[in-house]
């Protein structure tokens, strides 16, 4: 063999496709690599075998048959099909049949099978590339993709119109650009932590931050990260979407809750100063302290001071109903006789109920004959179910008061009625403000709906539960769970409770650790809002350090949330942040929190001197203390 036959020999053998010679008869004459790598019959195994017989399904044999004999025809013959690999799996090939000549004259047909299954995986990774890209470019959220290095390798066309950057100006740069400078250092850092993550769900999600737009100009973002698997490599997408107008809408809400607290702040006074004024007038003119009335005078004057009370009454709901919203009620728990209150309820509203003919009952469990509670607020409580009752009692019917054990810890108030009772189906309408199951101009029954929704309020501010059982023509039961002792506070008890440290920065954590180690005072730390309020519930804390640029939920809905509990009621809580504030944001924080410090300068110093003034105590050391 010359060295070109030897050459061709090499190349034939090393070919990707499975070239194979065929007699006449079908026998396998020649066998290269390539067919063995496609079908795995070594040449020992296959040659002068009938290919048919061992590659081809029976269902196609003919259709090859007829392939076969057109090529020793006409010289050539082309067909696809499926063939059997050794292991019996089926496989997608092309075939191209052409007929060549021996030295001897005698004819053979020359096979080059290829496989369509990689073709086929590539043209569909194609296909997806392309829908991929499409659903890219479609979508309303700015896209970022970034490599293992931090290097930006795709985005679409919302992320050019959103950071007002050409695509080409980003491709290949660190996708710290897109952030603040305030950022950029602390996410180089943890970057690593995303592409060594196993899974989405260690990802971020829903993550407010700010984005940097080319202009120079901070833009609020919400960002969700996942993963992107590769041959290359893990990728990491992100969603980045504009969040500006729902910032604009929360600071347009927060200064209007801050409105509606001055206004309501200042109605307090208004509205209950000649309210006061007119009802002790009609009190000491119905009474005939300032002289006789004739019965006309003495009825109408009446009437007067009757609606004056229901104004006063509801002017004291929605102030109080307000004050609950915003967290700033204040409960003054006291040991209380349940079963004097409950009577001095009673004896307020009997007039109410002699009008009507109605026989109200009172018990009390000894086992709870003296509680720990506001006594005020459960006045109110008792107040409106109990008036609640006789409103919708008929005449002549009856209410029983009762007031039970629930569990060692708690103590339950029940107000039954033989009233008109309620639908299952409007149950769901209670306790909502501003709702009654008669709306309408004629309503036989008057009211504001404020009653039960203020009564809900109260029992959930002070750790409690209401609840619900009625039935059209068979009365209700309305009750008002609540704990036996609220939290006392005594002078040695804010020492022995911890500090809470609320940031997601295990940095920023250890700092206040550190700082606090020679202090004596307990340190918890949460990394999350979540975390936070699960420790805040477990053991109250002395008071509470918050971040506001957290994952979300970050630090304002955190502070929010809190307030909205019972324990998180009146813990000072103290802002550490790095986040400039505006002066709509400061106004809304300095109206819930004790104080707010800048975390960027002077180290923890500054921290520490707000905590000393919201707890009344020393906690750095001074010059010439030692050590």
């Amino acid at each position: 063999m010359d060295e070109r036959e030897h050459l061709a020999a090499l190349l034939i053998d090393e070919s990707a496709d499975g070239l194979i010679g065929l007699r006449t008869d079908g026998r396998v004459a020649f066998w290269n690599e390539g067919a063995r790598l496609l079908y795995g019959y070594s040449a020992d195994e296959i040659l002068n075998r009938h290919l048919v017989d061992l590659l081809v399904p029976a269902h196609e044999r003919h259709g090859v048959a007829r392939a076969f004999q057109h090529a020793l025809d006409a010289g050539r013959s082309d067909l696809a099909g499926v063939r059997l690999r050794k292991d019996g799996t089926a496989i997608e090939v092309s075939v191209a049949v052409r007929r060549r000549t021996l030295p001897g004259g005698d004819p053979i047909l020359a096979l080059r099978h290829r496989s369509m299954t990689g073709r086929a995986e590539l043209e569909a990774l194609r296909a997806s590339e392309t829908k991929f890209r499409s659903l890219l470019e479609a979508a309303p959220d700015a896209a970022v993709i970034v490599d293992a290095a931090g290097l930006i390798v795709i985005v679409n066309a919302q992320t050019e119109r959103l950071f007002g950057y050409h695509r080409d100006e980003l491709i290949g740069q660190p996708v710290e650009v897109l952030m603040p400078l305030r950022y950029r250092q602390a996410h180089r850092t943890h970057r690593g932590h995303y592409t060594a993550a196993p899974h989405p769900r260690a990802m971020g999600s829903g993550l407010e931050l700010f984005g940097l737009h080319k202009d120079g100009a901070e833009l609020p973002v919400e960002i969700s990260l996942s993963p992107l698997e590769t041959p290359e490599g893990t990728l990491i997408s992100s969603a980045i979407r504009d969040i500006s107008e729902r910032r604009r809408l929360e600071l347009r809400m927060q200064e209007a809750s801050r409105q509606k607290s001055e206004f309501l702040a200042n109605m307090s006074h208004e509205l209950r100063t000649p309210l006061n004024a007119i009802v002790g007038f009609s009190e000491l003119m119905y009474d005939g302290k300032v002289g006789a009335l004739s019965e006309d005078h003495r009825e109408y004057i009446g009437d007067i001071l009757t609606s004056a009370r229901h104004l006063l009454q509801l002017i004291n709901d929605i102030l109080d109903l307000a004050k609950v919203e915003a967290g700033k009620i204040e409960f003054q728990p006291a040991d209380v006789d349940i079963a004097a209150v409950v009577e001095e309820v009673r004896d307020t509203l009997r007039g109410l109920a002699s009008n009507k003919r109605l026989d109200v009952q009172v018990s009390v469990d000894p086992a709870v004959a003296t509680v720990f509670v506001d006594p005020a607020r459960l006045k109110q409580i008792l107040y409106n179910y109990l008036s609640n009752a006789i409103k919708f009692t008929p005449e002549g019917g009856r209410i029983e008061v009762a007031v039970v054990p629930d569990g060692p810890a708690y103590f339950r108030i029940e107000v039954t009625d033989t009233g008109v009772g309620i639908a299952s189906e409007h149950l769901s309408r209670l306790f909502v403000e501003f709702q009654q199951l008669d709306a309408s101009a004629a309503k036989r029954y008057q009211g504001t709906g404020l009653g039960l929704a203020l009564t809900k309020r109260l029992a959930e501010a002070q750790g409690g539960r209401v609840g619900v059982r009625s039935a059209p023509g068979e009365g209700s039961t309305f009750s008002a769970t609540l704990p036996r002792s609220a939290a006392r506070e005594d002078s040695g008890a804010r020492a022995d409770r911890p500090l809470l440290i609320v940031d997601d920065d295990p940095a920023a954590r250890r700092l206040v650790r550190a700082a606090l180690r020679d202090t004596g005072m307990p340190v918890v730390t949460a990394a999350s809002a979540q975390e936070a309020l699960r420790h805040a519930a477990a053991n109250p804390p002395a008071a509470i350090v918050v971040d506001l640029l957290m994952p979300k939920p970050d630090g304002f809905a955190f502070i929010a949330a809190l307030r909205a509990t019972a324990f998180g009621q009146t813990v000072p809580v103290v802002v550490w942040t790095i986040k400039d504030l505006d002066a709509t944001e400061r106004r809304s924080l300095e109206a819930i929190v004790s104080a707010i410090v800048d975390k960027r300068p002077g180290g923890v110093d500054p921290l520490l001197a707000a905590l000393e003034r919201v707890l009344g105590t020393t906690l750095r050391k001074r010059s010439g203390d030692g050590g």
